[in-house]
Order: C-alpha cells, then structure tokens, then sequence
C-alpha cells in the first residue's frame, strides 16, 4: 500500500498502520482515532482529513492527542467533529493548542471551545474557508480582533449558541459569503460586515427576526451607497 493516496471510511475506526503510508493524501470517515506522533509520522503528506470523534465523558478526550494535529504541516483540509453523551464543558484541545499552519478549510463541530480561542483559527494564514457548527464554541458573545482571517472567504456559523457578535469590516477584509444557521440566539449581525469590500452574499436560515433584519438593513445599506453586488437570502423553516 505504498502508492496509496486516498482512504475513506464510513465512522470506522482505524488501527495503528504497521508502515508508512508516505503518498496518503486523504483521510476521511475515521472515528475515534488517537493521533499519537508515530501515528502522524506514518502519512507525513496528508492534506486532507475527516475525524469523528463519540464518547461518553469529555474528560477522555485527551487521549486522543489532538494537540499533535499540528504536526500535520501539509495539511490543508480539516474536518474534526466530537459528540458526547454528558453535558460536561470540558473541551478535547488543551489550553495552549495549535492548528496545522497550512490549513485552507476548518470544519469544527461540538468542541465546546471558548470564544477566545478563536485566536487561534483567526491566525491560520491561508484559511479561506471556516464553518464553525453545533457548540464549536460556548459563551454568549464573540468579539473578533484585527489582524486575524487574513483571506477568510467563507464563514459559515451553524448551530451556535452566540446571542452577541461584534466585528468590524476590517476583521474579515476577504470575506465573500455569509451563512448563519440554527443560530437561534443570535440578536443580530454586527452592520460593520456590511462595509466589507468583497462581500456578496449574506444568507440566514432558522434565526431570530431581529437577524433577518439586520441582515436585510446592511443590504438596504449597500444600496445606498451603490453596491448593488451583496446579495441577501432569507430561508424559512
């Protein structure tokens, strides 16, 4: 299996590989895997990788050494999700975790990640892609910082249980699509995304009514000022 480039499963778990797979370039489907340094030493050329990961207590996610993802430096595409039975807040990334430097898209799905850390995904340099679902992160409110998402083009937030978000034009300067889902907290999105040069297209799905209008004021906006390009789609339930 030497000249093996893609793998995909179906949640399956995968045993320890006895050999390098050295041209893996895909891994998806995988459950459960415990990303140990001899295990990231077997498929050093890996780009893109799927990862579920299902438990009954947060306190054993640390035997998985997610911390040691960040040594995946080809790495461009990540999708990592955790489901869990107890309602603990214990998050499976350490406190002082790094992500792959490489990293173009990011999918996380319920790792109950503080909002400060958003620092972290926010320093990805060439991250264009960021979907952030269900309990990614806890907390009320995200406050973004200057300097961060450099050429974030795409920003998906689904199933956040944000009630505040405040962000000027300038924290997302690449910014082209908007899509906010299930965030039923949500009071509005901040007018300040509006302002973002590159952006076309806003879509709210499932949100409160005060973010459908927010959205469709930031284009009435637009309009005014002659940017007939930002497009704004409202779903129902």
């Amino acid at each position: 299996m030497p000249q093996l480039r893609h793998l995909i499963f179906f949640d399956s778990i995968l045993p320890m590989p006895f050999a390098a797979i050295q041209n893996l370039q895909t891994l998806c489907g995988v459950k459960n895997f415990t990303f140990k340094r001899k295990a990231i030493e077997m498929f050093p050329n890996l780009k893109k990788l799927k990862v579920f990961y299902h438990g009954k207590s947060r306190e054993k996610w640390a035997k998985y050494c997610l911390y040691n993802l960040v040594h995946l430096t080809q790495l461009e595409t990540l999708e990592v999700r955790f489901s869990c039975l107890s309602i603990s807040e214990e998050t499976p990334f350490p406190a002082s975790f790094a992500l792959p430097p490489k990293l173009k898209k990011l999918t996380v799905s319920g790792c109950t990640l503080p909002w400060q850390d958003m620092a972290v995904i926010g320093s990805l340099l060439d991250l264009e892609v960021l979907k952030l679902e269900y309990d990614c992160f806890t907390g009320s409110e995200w406050e973004s910082s200057e300097g961060q998402f450099p050429r974030l083009k795409f920003l998906l937030m689904e199933g956040l249980r944000l009630v505040c978000w405040r962000a000027e034009s300038s924290h997302f300067p690449c910014l082209e699509q908007l899509i906010i889902k299930c965030c039923r907290q949500l009071e509005e999105i901040p007018c300040e995304i509006g302002d973002i040069p590159s952006l076309q297209l806003i879509e709210v799905d499932r949100v409160k009514k005060s973010v459908i209008d927010s959205a469709v004021l930031i284009q009435e906006e637009q309009r005014s000022l002659e940017n007939d390009l930002l497009h704004v789609r409202i779903n129902s339930e």
